[in-house]
Parts: C-alpha cells; structure tokens; sequence
C-alpha cells in the first residue's frame, strides 16, 4: 500500500531516487507475479499515477479511501476560539483580521512556497488578511523550508510556524477570523490535511480552496471547495481574491456540502467496508 512514488514525486537527490525507483518496480513486479498479492492506492487518483507509471492494474476493491477517526478530535469540533487563542502560538493579531491558514510538513510536495508565492501578488489586495502556514522542519527539505522562512521575513503579515503541535492547526481551524483555508498540494496522494480542513468546517464561515493537480481531489467534490492549480501563480491568486469576496450564502453552501459527504471519510466506517470488501470481516 504504496503512499507515494519515486516517478510521482520528483524530488530529492537524484541518486536516492532513481534506486527507490529501481526497487519500486522490483516489488511491483513480485507482487504482480502473485496471485495471492495485490497493491492497494489511497484514492482513485494516485492509482491513476500508478498505472500509468508502473504498469499496475486494480481491481474494484483495490482502493482505500484515506480518512480520520472522528472522535479523537471532538473536542476541538465542539469549540470556537477568538482570535487572542493564537497568541500562545506567537500569533498576534487584532480581532478584525481575518486569517488565509495552510498547514503541513515543509515540503516541496505540499505546495506552500506556491501558496506563499500567489500571496505575495496579492497581500496588498487583502489589507486586513494575514497568512498563516504551519510548515514544520521536519521532512529533510531544509534548503525548501528556508525559502519558506524567506517569504515570511519579506511579506508582511505572514507567519511561517516550525511547529509540529497539532493544537496549532486544530485550534486556528476552529478560529472565527479564519476566512480561507489552502491545501495547495502538489505530489500528495490523499493528504490528510483535507480531511482535516472538511472536519472542522463544521459550523465554521471559511472557504476551502483545493489543489485539482493530485489526490486532494478524492477529498472533494466540485461544490465543496473552490479549485486551483498552484503551479499557474495569476490563476491562483485570483482564486484567493475570489474566496475572500465570496458571499455569506455562498459559504454556507459549501460547507453545508462538505458535512453531508463528511461520514465517508470516518475511519470507523471505512476501514470496516474495506475489511467486508476484502472478506476479512
């Protein structure tokens, strides 16, 4: 049950990669010459990456949907917060701002030197905006996290985090002055960031805007988010611009969307389909 590719994502040392890719295709092969052994994708759309890269076929039951065991976060879901919460995580802001949040490791796969990027043309457009990106140091791409910590000492209102703590996104999700929500990725299966971003909407006025470039969309469906590419910055800023002058109706549509196909990414119920489908249970 592969979570990425060497041929998916391209990046790291070169020599580093092209030997994953070489064992890559070894296990593939032995798994493919046994009948008792099949690979599983998270998500339709990384299986369409695996086809096409590794000559993998799949079956109906061949696919897992990625998801969250609801009842760890409950607590967090039965909460808002204003704005002065942030000020124990070193975000200080006045009650009037609203708040342009993506979270996730520092990554060239997560897209957020893209979302950082689309800000800069724009940050003067959004006067009372601040972004805010909790991107910790910890996926081995120092050289990628400095270029984030950059943006963040050149743009203002822009907050780069380098802290894994959980609370930090569970609890700015649950902000009332968060306005849009970014999962920009770029190489990502099914991230579970956008499960996240779904769960927590409830009852909250942000937009969610989506990354149509890899596995983000098998989390959404085209009236649960805004879409965008992030690798055609203009395109990407409007849709930000867009979001942010999106109407209240408008918002409550989205989000009422996004609680009716909420239950589909509960792990309880969906690990237990998988285990009927397989004939496990």
């Amino acid at each position: 049950m592969p979570r990425s590719s060497g041929l998916n994502y391209k990046f790291g040392n070169k020599e580093w990669r092209q030997k994953r890719i070489k064992l890559e295709r070894e296990a593939f092969r032995a798994i493919h010459t046994d009948s008792n052994d099949s690979v599983l994708a998270i998500g339709k759309n990384f299986s369409h990456h695996l086809k096409n890269n590794y000559g993998l076929s799949f079956a109906k039951n061949d696919y897992l949907l990625n998801g969250l065991y609801f009842k760890r976060y409950q607590d967090f879901i039965n909460k808002k917060f204003d704005v002065s919460k942030l000020g124990k995580f070193g975000i200080k802001i006045n009650k009037k701002s609203k708040i342009i949040f993506s979270w996730g490791r520092a990554s060239v796969a997560k897209g957020l030197k893209e979302l950082l990027e689309a800000w800069e043309d724009i940050f003067e457009q959004l006067p009372d905006h601040h972004m805010i990106i909790q991107a910790p140091n910890n996926s081995g791409e120092s050289d990628y996290f400095q270029q984030l910590k950059n943006y963040e000492k050149r743009l203002p209102r822009t907050f780069v985090i380098n802290n894994f703590n959980p609370e930090i996104w569970q609890t700015i999700l649950r902000t009332q002055n968060t306005d849009i929500v970014c999962i920009p990725s770029t190489m990502d299966p099914n991230p579970h960031t956008a499960i996240e971003a779904k769960l927590f909407s409830i009852g909250m006025n942000y937009v969610v805007i989506s990354s149509n470039v890899d596995g983000v969309k098998d989390t959404y469906a085209l009236n649960e988010c805004l879409w965008a590419n992030p690798r055609r910055r203009k395109a990407f800023s409007n849709i930000i611009l867009q979001a942010a002058k999106l109407e209240e109706k408008a918002r409550h549509t989205l989000n009422k969307t996004n609680k009716e196909s909420l239950s589909a990414y509960d792990y309880t119920k969906t690990i237990r389909t998988f285990l009927k489908q397989i004939k496990f249970l």
